[in-house]
């Protein structure tokens, strides 16, 4: 089979779970005798631009394209960090060279859950292993800015409350603010 693994990032530049989960699937399908492509970010926030490219490189016998993005130039960061039409596009192009038999994906965290459209589009069959929490927590921990455990089940101005906890700025304000202030002033 030809599989294709996406995912945020990828070893040897990056090496924490998610990462070292799909280099173990890679290799394992690999072993198994198919072929196996990954395609990652690369830079994330670096570039003068916010699409810089794209590096094709081979780590350990595995084809990998890394793309280079400084997300923090997109024309909306917040908004492209879920759904991402510069990367989709992209896809819907990868998708018709590699000619996958299926698609993986064990984290949107870099690419956006724009990915799940391409892929659908296409009618490649599709798994997605949850690794992390990004789907329901832009931090994708579930972790409150205190270190508890959040059950995801909050507002959109509760979430920016806690993403915004550790700014100086908003630190300074929010002892002057009411809930239902706050709570207005990240939602309006």
């Amino acid at each position: 089979m030809n599989i294709l693994l996406l995912t945020s990032f990828f070893p040897p530049t990056h090496n924490a779970g998610t990462e070292k989960r799909t280099f173990g699937y890679a290799k394992q399908l690999q072993n198994l005798g198919h072929q196996v492509e990954v395609i990652c970010a690369g830079d994330w926030d670096k570039g003068n631009q916010y699409w810089n490219g794209i590096l094709e490189e081979e780590y350990q016998g595995i084809k990998i394209r890394r793309i280079n993005l400084n997300w923090t130039l997109a024309p909306d960061a917040n908004r492209f960090l879920y759904l991402n039409p510069v990367i989709s596009g992209q896809m819907e192009k990868w998708i018709a060279e590699i000619n996958p038999d299926l698609v993986h994906i064990t984290s949107c965290y870099s690419l956006s859950a724009s990915v799940i459209a391409s892929i659908k589009a296409s009618n490649t069959p599709m798994v997605l292993t949850l690794t992390d929490f990004w789907f329901i927590c832009p931090k994708h921990t579930l972790l409150r800015y205190d270190e508890n455990l959040c059950d995801g089940r909050t507002s959109s101005w509760e979430c920016a409350d806690c993403m915004l906890s550790r700014n100086r700025v908003y630190q300074r304000m929010h002892p002057f603010l009411t809930n239902d202030l706050a709570a207005a002033g990240l939602s309006g």
